[in-house]
């Protein structure tokens, strides 16, 4: 269900207004300009055109948000199971006069947990994108911002309109200017094939997190670099300014590779790096016995084949015949 936003009506009386519903009609929710009066009613020095915002809307051109009132037209029952009027399925068709609530200058709304796209808290802020009747929680605003928000405090309310009546767990928002919204950036981290550290949205001036250690078959985690030359290793008390990718580094792990000759002349051991292959030896000596060969186990029932990729600490077992 894709529940409509819309604030309570019992706000200040200036800040209530009406547009004229525009071609394809108006839902409860929908964010619409309001900076021309409709000079198409005689006498009219109230009543706004309403413009649909698209994506090159200006920040600085006047918003409202439409509201529930009379001249609906219902598109289907209008109630959800709950028994909750539904104001999805309510329009304001063409020329009808619109009730909206002024978002310039700012106010404050009421908005149900219904209508966000994710939970939102006291003093997160809201971000609602191209007329897409639901806000977005505590997100990093982009150039589709519409409404910028601010979580003042949670309460139940009961919801205005005509339709009114039930009590809702909501939030009270204040409508913020562009000015007045905090900056975030994206902390990338890259690990070079390393297990996946999730980005951080981190508000301009603050401080990135310093996530868990990744992982990585064979390697070993060295620590977060400013860059992939991994030159200089990143200061988590940096405050971040920018979005940034910081670097993950890792040194490789080594194993030891172990010749055991059963009495023979000694093998030295050798190290190897994670996937590469050990050196067959020279073979080793032992009176009375012919050497017969480099086996993986000490039953010697399987030969060692020294092509095979390392990748833990191996031991290589001597096999003899009288």
């Amino acid at each position: 269900m894709n529940y409509i936003c819309y604030p309570m009506t019992n706000v200040p009386e200036h800040l209530i207004g009406q547009v004229t519903a525009p071609e394809g009609g108006l839902k409860p929710g929908d964010v619409v300009v309001v900076n021309k009066i409709d000079s198409t009613i005689p006498n009219n020095f109230t009543q706004y055109e309403a413009t649909k915002p698209t994506s090159d809307l200006l920040r600085t051109e006047d918003l409202a948000i439409v509201i529930s009132g009379g001249n609906f037209e219902m598109t289907s029952d209008g109630r959800m199971a709950s028994g909750n009027p539904n104001y999805a399925t309510y329009i304001y068709q063409k020329g009808k006069t619109v009730p909206v609530l002024f978002l310039h200058p700012r106010v404050v709304f009421y908005l149900s947990d219904d209508c966000l796209a994710s939970d939102a808290e006291v003093n997160q802020y809201l971000y609602g994108q191209n007329n897409s009747n639901q806000l977005v929680a505590n997100d990093s605003p982009s150039d589709l911002v519409l409404t910028m928000a601010k979580v003042m405090a949670k309460l139940p309310f009961r919801l205005g309109g005509q339709f009114g009546g039930e009590f809702v767990t909501g939030n009270v928002c204040v409508v913020l200017d562009d000015a007045d919204s905090i900056q975030q950036y994206k902390v990338y981290f890259d690990t070079d094939g390393g297990s996946e550290v999730p980005t951080q949205s981190v508000d301009s001036g603050a401080k990135a997190t310093k996530p868990s250690n990744p992982t990585k078959t064979g390697y070993t985690f060295d620590d977060w670099y400013t860059t992939e030359e991994h030159t200089t290793k990143y200061d988590f008390d940096t405050p971040v300014t920018s979005s940034i990718t910081i670097y993950a580094n890792w040194v490789i792990n080594t194993y030891t590779v172990e010749f055991d000759t059963d009495g023979g002349s000694s093998i030295e051991n050798q190290t190897i790096d994670y996937n590469a292959k050990a050196t067959r030896p020279e073979d080793p000596t032992k009176d009375g016995f012919t050497f017969g060969g480099w086996y993986a186990d000490s039953e010697l029932t399987q030969e060692f084949d020294f092509d095979t990729l390392i990748t833990q600490n191996t031991t290589i077992y001597a096999k003899w015949t009288e």
